[in-house]
């Protein structure tokens, strides 16, 4: 999301040079040549990093940071999560004041760790605005100056991709898939139990389960798939960094999630034409049309779960899954996409929300 909007950014207007947008790291940039540091640079993004390494550096971060904003003078500072808007905020805090503009940038609902809202709450009332993907984040906030902007995807990256030629399921296999972070937040149980279930009606081990990603929750999930009897057809890929090429693999892909800040891996896996299957909840609803790129059930419920798969993987090839379209719905999923959730959809919104916001 950072890099695409400040290469974004960078290139916005006729010839560009309407922004002129720079990146500021915590931590230490990578070795050079690698990754999203290459990327900015080669769009003629400044990058500079303050390479903090523990809690312990903070104070040193801000004095840092603080010479960072008086060098590069910006009209506006735009900090994105809560460490990087704690340490922006003492940074321009410090004496002489800058007299640039603070935005703070909210991308998660994570309840957990609670201290996290607690400084969020605290540092918000000296931002000048603040930025979150949906309104279910503005609701939680409550605070004046919140504009709801949304996350943007690369359209085509999923839309054009190729699925993998070698994958750990049989061939043929109907596999329900799932790509993200294995965090407590994201409800992974939900989708063992109710994969479980599907998978007894279909036991001539057609279905299988692919958990695409990592996090703390792994060897508890490979516990569970084991007592539930399924572990022969749940598969642990690892984290990646082509779910392009995962999505193109699925038979559907499926959210679990009752908590979601935006929601991005379902407009990803529509974008890829793979349907979905997600929890209903005013984040889902904004991005899936229900019958249409997949099914929302109204309550994590493991039967209604298992009833959703069934349908999506084994009575549908593939979106749309309504057989009667109305005359506002007849885009296709990539068109739907691009309109509402692509990278340049997301730069319009903040350059027209800058663009107001300097006046």
């Amino acid at each position: 999301m950072l890099r695409d909007l400040a290469v974004g950014l960078k290139g916005y207007g006729r010839g560009g040079g309407e922004f002129l947008p720079a990146v500021v790291s915590l931590k230490t940039l990578p070795p050079t040549g690698q990754g999203v540091v290459e990327e900015l640079k080669a769009a003629d993004v400044e990058v500079w990093s303050l390479e903090l390494g523990s809690v312990m550096q903070l104070v040193h971060g801000v004095q840092q940071l603080r010479k960072v904003i008086q060098t590069f003078a910006p009209e506006v500072v735009i900090s994105i999560l809560v460490h990087a808007n704690a340490l922006t905020t003492f940074a321009m805090m410090l004496p002489p004041r800058s007299p640039a503009r603070l935005v703070q940038s909210i991308h998660t609902l994570q309840e957990k760790p609670a201290w996290h809202w607690t400084l969020t709450r605290f540092i918000a009332r000296y931002a000048d605005a603040l930025v979150v993907p949906s309104q279910t984040i503005l609701d939680k906030i409550r605070q004046k100056q919140t504009k709801v902007l949304q996350n943007g995807i690369d359209v085509m990256r999923f839309a054009e991709a190729k699925g993998f030629e070698k994958l750990p399921w049989p061939a043929g296999a109907k596999v329900v898939g799932y790509v993200g972070r294995f965090d407590r937040v994201k409800n992974l149980p939900l989708l063992l139990r109710g994969f479980s279930r599907m998978a007894k009606k279909n036991e001539n081990n057609i279905t299988h389960l692919a958990l695409v990603g990592y996090g703390p929750e792994e060897k508890r999930l490979k516990k569970m798939a084991a007592e539930l009897r399924i572990q022969d057809r749940v598969h642990f890929p690892g984290p990646t960094q082509e779910p392009e090429r995962w999505y193109k693999s699925f038979a559907c892909h499926c959210l679990p999630s009752t908590s979601e800040g935006f929601g991005l891996t379902l407009a990803e896996s529509i974008a890829a034409g793979v349907p979905v299957v997600a929890v209903r909840m005013p984040v889902t609803e904004a991005i899936v049309r229900h019958g249409l790129d997949g099914l929302l059930i109204d309550r994590p419920d493991e039967n209604l779960l298992a009833e959703a798969l069934q349908k999506v993987t084994h009575e549908n090839k593939s979106p749309p899954l309504s057989p009667t379209l109305t005359p506002k719905s007849t885009e296709t999923a990539c068109e739907y996409v691009r309109q509402h959730f692509s990278v340049e959809h997301m730069v319009e919104q903040y350059a027209k929300f800058l663009k107001n916001f300097r006046r």
